[in-house]
C-alpha cells in the first residue's frame, strides 16, 4: 500500500509536469511575438483597417489542427466589461461531433496592449449553442496534444488554455452556480436568453504570477 503523502506528492509531481509543458510553450509563443514586435491581438488587425467592431477576426475561425475546438476574436461593447478591454476569443468545443454541436467553453478578454486580462463566461444567448457539463469540459482541458499543425496564435491560445485549465475548470463550476442563484430569485426560467444578463463569472489573468516559475527555469 502506497503511504499517503507518497500519493499527494506523486500527483503533485503530474500536475507540475503537466503544467510545465504548456508554460513553456506559452513562454516561448511570448518571446516568438516580442520578437515579431507584435502581439495575439495585432497579429489579426486588418492593417488598413483596424478591427470592425463586432466583426469576427480571423474571418474563418482558428481551426487547431485536426482538433474539435475553434475560436475566433471580436470586440464590440459589452455590459461589466473592463474599461481596458479592447476585445475577446471566444473558444468552441465540439462536445458531440456526430451531431455537429459546438459548445461555448469560455472566453479570454484582451486589453488595448494585446494582453490577456481575464477569464470569462457569458450567458447562453450571447454565443447560442449548448454547454459542456463541467466534468466533460474539465476532461477535455486535461488533454494537451496538439493532435496537428497550429500556427503561432493557435500555439498561444491552446496553451493559454492548457496553463489555465484549473481556473477555467472554476470558472464554469461559478457560472453554474450564479445561474442557480439567479433562477431561485425569479419566477420564469429564460435567464440563458435573457439579453440583460451578459456574464455569469470572470477570473482575473496575471501572465507574470503565472509564469514565474518558468521564467525563473529559463533564466537560470
Amino acid at each position: 500500500m502506497s503511504h499517503p503523502a507518497h500519493s499527494e506528492h506523486s500527483r503533485d509531481a503530474v500536475q507540475s509536469a503537466a503544467f510545465a509543458e504548456p508554460a513553456q510553450t506559452l513562454l516561448a509563443c511570448i518571446n516568438a511575438y516580442a520578437a515579431r514586435q507584435s502581439n495575439p491581438v495585432l497579429a489579426l488587425a486588418d492593417t488598413a483597417n483596424g478591427f470592425v467592431s463586432g466583426r469576427k477576426y480571423p474571418a474563418d475561425p482558428l481551426r487547431f489542427g485536426g482538433l474539435p475546438l475553434r475560436a475566433f476574436y471580436h470586440c464590440h461593447a459589452a455590459p461589466g466589461a473592463p474599461a481596458a478591454e479592447h476585445g475577446h476569443f471566444h473558444v468552441f468545443v465540439q462536445g458531440d461531433a456526430s451531431a455537429g454541436k459546438w459548445s461555448h467553453l469560455a472566453a479570454l478578454s484582451m486589453d488595448r496592449t494585446g494582453q490577456p486580462m481575464s477569464w470569462f463566461a457569458v450567458n447562453r444567448w450571447v454565443t447560442d449553442g449548448t454547454w459542456l457539463p463541467v466534468p466533460v469540459a474539465a476532461q477535455w482541458l486535461q488533454q494537451h496534444d496538439q493532435g496537428g499543425e497550429f500556427d503561432l496564435l493557435e500555439t498561444w491560445l491552446f496553451a493559454m488554455l492548457a496553463v489555465y485549465a484549473d481556473e477555467i475548470v472554476d470558472l464554469l463550476r461559478r457560472r453554474d452556480r450564479t445561474l442557480t442563484e439567479i433562477k431561485a430569485t425569479r419566477s420564469d426560467d429564460d435567464i440563458l436568453r435573457d439579453r440583460d444578463v451578459y456574464e455569469f463569472a470572470r477570473s482575473p489573468i496575471n501572465l507574470l504570477d503565472k509564469l514565474s516559475g518558468v521564467i525563473t527555469l529559463s533564466d537560470s
